[in-house]
Formats: C-alpha cells, sequence, structure tokens
C-alpha cells in the first residue's frame, strides 16, 4: 500500500489527483524496476505515471538518480517511441501521448521556472503550436528526425557499415544516402559539395 494513514508522514500529489508517500513510492518503484518494469502506473485508478513524474513524486537524490537513470536505459534500450533523453538535462523522458510530439521536462522546468518543452522527433526546444504529430515549428525539424531514426548501414558494405544511411550535407544540409556502390566519397546533388560519406569530410 502507497498511502498510509499515519499522520507524521508527508504526502504528495500525483497527476491523477491520488495522494503517495514519497519514500514508501520510491521503495515500491525500485522493486518494480528489478523485476523488469518499466511502466509504472497508480495503485489506486491505474493512471499511468511517466518516468518523469516518477523522479518527481519519489523525491530521489542526485546520488541516488544515476542507478534509476542506468536501469531504465537498460530496460528499454531500442524503445524510442516511448523513451528518450532530454536534449537540456540528458535525464530520461517517457511520452505517454504518442500523437503529440511535444513533450515537457519537469527537471528543466522547475530549474527555469517555467515549462522547458521538446521535441520528440528532433530534440530541439519546441517551438510553434501543440499539440503536433508531425513536426515542430523548428527549421530543420524533418530533416534532424530522419537524421536521428534513420537506421544504419548493415555489415558487408565495408567501409560504409555502420554509418547512418542518410547523411546531411555538412555544407548545405541537404540530406544525402550512398548508393552503396564504390568510394566512400559522394557529391551533394544540391550544393556540389563533394565529401567523405563515412566521415563528413
Amino acid at each position: 500500500h502507497l498511502e498510509v494513514g499515519l499522520s507524521h508522514l508527508s504526502f504528495v500529489e500525483a497527476s491523477c489527483g491520488h495522494k503517495v508517500e514519497p519514500t514508501g513510492l520510491k521503495t515500491w518503484w525500485g522493486k518494480k524496476i528489478k523485476m523488469g518494469h518499466f511502466t509504472f502506473n497508480c495503485p489506486k485508478c491505474t493512471k499511468e505515471w511517466a518516468w518523469q513524474e516518477m523522479r518527481k513524486l519519489t523525491q530521489i537524490t542526485q546520488g541516488e538518480m544515476p542507478w534509476f537513470e542506468r536501469k531504465i536505459e537498460q530496460l528499454t534500450k531500442g524503445r524510442h517511441d516511448d523513451y528518450k533523453k532530454c536534449p537540456e538535462c540528458c535525464l530520461y523522458v517517457q511520452r505517454i501521448d504518442s500523437e503529440n510530439l511535444c513533450v515537457p521536462c519537469l527537471p528543466c522546468s522547475k530549474k527555469k521556472e517555467k515549462v522547458y518543452k521538446f521535441c520528440w522527433a528532433c530534440l530541439r526546444e519546441w517551438q510553434g503550436d501543440t499539440p503536433r504529430m508531425d513536426c515542430c515549428d523548428n527549421p530543420l525539424c524533418t530533416a534532424t528526425a530522419t537524421l536521428l531514426s534513420c537506421p544504419v548501414i548493415p555489415d558487408g558494405y565495408d567501409p560504409l557499415s555502420g554509418c547512418p544511411t542518410f547523411r546531411a550535407c555538412p555544407n548545405c544540409e541537404t540530406l544525402i544516402q550512398h548508393t552503396l556502390r564504390g568510394c566512400n566519397n559522394v557529391t551533394c546533388p544540391n550544393c556540389a559539395n563533394y565529401f567523405c560519406y563515412r566521415c563528413l569530410k
């Protein structure tokens, strides 16, 4: 039980409206993580609590933070639709609303004393109206999102194996794909810049 009827305990209110006791919640959270869970629901109403809300509710210290962050990184490896690092503070943030690319970061909002939001696609500070699920108003949002999410060239295409399947021209930022034939060097179709696909020089 997370809510104990003892007057000397201090409670905090979750986003669902239910009150929880931070120390007991932290113990429960740690046990859940050790069991391999990476989603957490209010035991009263089953509303999902985001990872960043759990950090706030449990009032974990800076010293405790690395263990929790390391565990969630291990548990959510490859689940980039659900968990990403905030581009500002580098702490993990969970996106609950899959139809909105605008995601707030609670620690950054507290530090800046205003709501800090970033784009889930391009990982830059949010620009424009919200909610949106296509892109934000950062000029290079779509291109950056493609670069961040594209797969890598598979083994067998040395020396390009491991490179992203898309590259941005270092001169004009046009997105380019290598034909996987010939040498490492490519010519940008937009500005004619000739550069190495691997090192971008």
